[in-house]
């Protein structure tokens, strides 16, 4: 696959770096924090997009009251949606963030939270291969975190599950965007949208970051993104001689990264991770 010039020294199949080998080993031996995006990062797709599946799924074969199916005709407008959003993206039309969470609101109101908590735990399930051994190999000498536009359920089951694998709490923060539920007519607690103002641009995604090498006392982060929303945070990751990899990242969007691996899921990656840090 051709590649942005800038990342001229080609270091495995798929791999392709700003730097050379010993560069990259210097700089990836320096990292004290790492920040993972989510979506279409350590996840294929969107994840509250698979959520809203699952939520789906729930409702139509197993409710767990018979009057949650009246959320059927609202899920599969949002499903429309959503098909509708990957044919703009075809064209080069996304809808900003702000527009799809807007949507997203409409799409699970009033659906009560069981359904979010069974949903979650399949989800991250279904991460790509290699993420957990990954993150693992980098927890040995740096913390490791999440800095996520999605929701904050989403995120911190990541926490748990990634944890859980890695037989220790080496995932230590996840920032997303905090959903509120609020009591319903029947008493159960039901989607009542997001609160605070979702995060939106990627001056937050930047600004997340900055607050946990603060919070750490880090210095030198490196960052695991997909596109433009990572952007920010790749430059402060540059600016503090740290690194930054873009997983499949659009032709557009690879400048942002020091690395850009165009491969099916993450283990070259930590193949990769464990030949630099022997």
């Amino acid at each position: 696959m051709k590649v942005s010039t800038l990342h001229r020294h080609r270091i495995a199949r798929g791999i392709h770096s700003r730097y050379d080998r010993d560069e990259l080993r210097r700089r990836l031996s320096a990292v004290d924090l790492v920040a993972c995006d989510i979506d279409e990062c350590l996840f294929p797709g969107f994840s509250q997009t698979s959520l809203g599946h699952q939520i789906f799924y729930h409702i139509v074969t197993r409710p767990t009251a018979a009057t949650d199916i009246r959320f059927v005709p609202q899920l599969l407008h949002g499903g429309a949606y959503i098909r509708k959003v990957k044919l703009l993206r075809r064209l080069g039309r996304t809808p900003s963030n702000a527009t799809l969470m807007r949507r997203y609101e409409h799409s699970m109101w009033a659906i009560p939270r069981e359904y979010f908590d069974n949903g979650v735990r399949t989800v991250v399930e279904r991460s790509f291969d290699g993420v957990p051994r990954t993150l693992a190999l980098l927890g040995r000498q740096a913390r490791v975190g999440l800095v996520s536009f999605g929701i904050h359920l989403i995120a911190e089951e990541y926490v748990r599950q990634l944890n859980r694998m890695a037989g220790g709490p080496f995932v230590v923060f996840a920032e997303a965007n905090p959903i509120d539920f609020q009591p319903g007519a029947d008493g159960r607690p039901v989607f009542a949208g997001y609160n605070p103002p979702p995060r939106t641009e990627p001056r937050h995604k930047r600004e997340a970051l900055q607050r946990q090498l603060d919070r750490f006392g880090a210095r030198c982060p490196l960052v695991f993104g997909n596109g433009r929303d990572e952007g920010a945070m790749s430059d402060l990751a540059r600016e503090r001689g740290g690194l930054s990899l873009g997983f499949c990242p659009t032709p557009r969007d690879e400048a942002a990264f020091d690395l850009v691996v165009h491969r099916r899921d993450w283990r070259p990656i930590a193949g990769l991770v464990q030949a630099l840090l022997g």
